[in-house]
């Protein structure tokens, strides 16, 4: 490339000076211009304003004057100068418009808890609140095991029984109404008894038992069932009251008005052979001054201020050894003979007993309180009398012998 270079040199001088005798001697041509080193790359942002011109190449001498050469087409023109420096970056724009807010944040942690306060004074009760709804129900129990088949045949054709009557009568009255329960039945069958609540008890088997309370008041329930293997038949009752009742008898012994005090009198009472069984405690049936008293007026008209140490308690019912009923008393502890007779006699035979008293239950004589004057009259009753004369039938001298009528009371507790 350098030898063809110079070969076009060599040739373009030599027809210059070939021209340059024919035309006259003109001016060399000027040298090019020295190319400017190039600029550094600017960095990316706005376009700086352009850099200057670069430099231009010299110009070429003239020709000689002689001759009129051919007008030189002028020097080659030098290369571009290289870029100049970027100018300086040019002043900030406006702010721009405020950018959206950024999502929240997540949430910090919970602080430390702080100490407990004080318990507080308690508050008032509220009221009561509205009952809770109904639970739901418990699911269904598994079905039982199926029983044994029966044998329809058995009863095919077998006729229910039934219980045509029962029958209840009282018993003694020793301790508590009993009541002795008869039953009849049409029908084979089995008879039973049920007891379904009181304090009682059943005694004996079959047709006919004996229900006994074993506590004062009622009712006593209990049911009758009859059954022939394939049919039962069943009526149930009910007893309303049973009521305690008290025994009186007369003593085997007998005394002459000497007696002593009320306290002797009724250790002979409970001393006697005649003392009913069950019976641990027992008062006789008398008055004597202030230490026994009844009425202070006829037939407690006045109440039973002034009554003492009296046996025979209120609202109460009385038997005799039979298990009779005597009578009830009234609310003053005494017979009503008002009312109608004793609706049976103390006892069925025997003679007068020591009682002091006057047909309206008020004392009439009772020998200075039993410590009797040898000629004192002794007013006398009659225990198998059902009117007044059971309290008083007359008098009898202190030195007649006399039985005492006795009444069970209470043990004391």
């Amino acid at each position: 490339m350098k030898a063809a270079l110079s070969i076009s040199s060599s040739l373009l001088v030599t027809g210059f000076l070939a021209l340059s005798a024919t035309l006259g001697c003109g001016g060399s041509d000027g040298k090019d211009g020295l190319r400017g080193p190039t600029g550094a790359t600017g960095p990316a942002g706005p376009m700086g304003p352009a850099g200057p011109a670069g430099v231009p190449g010299t110009y070429g001498f003239d020709g000689g004057a002689p001759g009129a050469g051919s007008v030189d087409g002028g020097g080659l023109t030098g290369p571009t100068g290289a870029t100049g420096a970027t100018g300086p970056a040019g002043p900030a724009g406006p702010a721009g418009p405020a950018g959206p807010a950024g999502a929240t944040g997540a949430a910090g942690p919970t602080g430390v808890a702080g100490p407990t306060g004080a318990i507080g004074a308690t508050g008032v009760a509220g009221g009561t609140g509205p009952a809770g709804p109904t639970g739901a129900t418990a699911a269904t129990g598994p079905t039982g095991a199926t029983g044994p088949a029966g044998n329809d045949a058995d009863c095919y054709g077998v006729a229910a029984p039934t219980i045509s009557a029962v029958t209840l009568s009282a018993g003694p009255y020793y301790t508590y109404k009993s009541v002795t329960v008869t039953v009849t039945a049409t029908g084979d069958g089995t008879l039973s008894y049920v007891h379904l609540g009181g304090d009682a008890t059943f005694s004996g088997t079959g047709s006919a038992v004996t229900l006994t309370p074993t506590s004062v008041g009622g009712p006593f329930n209990f049911a009758v069932l009859v059954t022939n293997g394939c049919e039962t038949a069943v009526r149930s009752y009910s007893i309303s009251t049973v009521a305690r009742a008290y025994r009186m008898w007369v003593s085997t012994t007998r005394h002459n008005a000497a007696i002593g005090t009320v306290a002797d009198a009724d250790t002979i009472c409970e001393e006697d052979a005649n003392l009913p069984t069950g019976v641990t405690t027992a008062k006789a049936l008398l008055v004597a001054g202030t230490a026994r008293v009844a009425c202070t007026s006829a037939n407690c008209s006045g109440g039973t201020d002034g009554q003492a140490d009296w046996p025979l308690l209120a609202s109460t019912t009385y038997v005799n050894p039979s298990g009779q009923i005597i009578a009830e008393t009234t609310e003053n502890g005494i017979f009503d003979f008002d009312s109608g007779n004793l609706s049976h006699a103390v006892a069925t035979s025997g003679s007068r007993y020591w009682s002091g008293l006057d047909t309206d239950w008020t004392t009439l004589d009772n020998c200075a309180g039993w410590p009797y004057a040898s000629s004192g009259q002794c007013a006398v009753g009659l225990p198998t009398a059902v009117g007044t004369t059971f309290l008083s039938n007359g008098t009898t001298l202190a030195t007649n012998t006399s039985s005492l009528v006795c009444v069970e009371v209470p043990a004391a507790e």
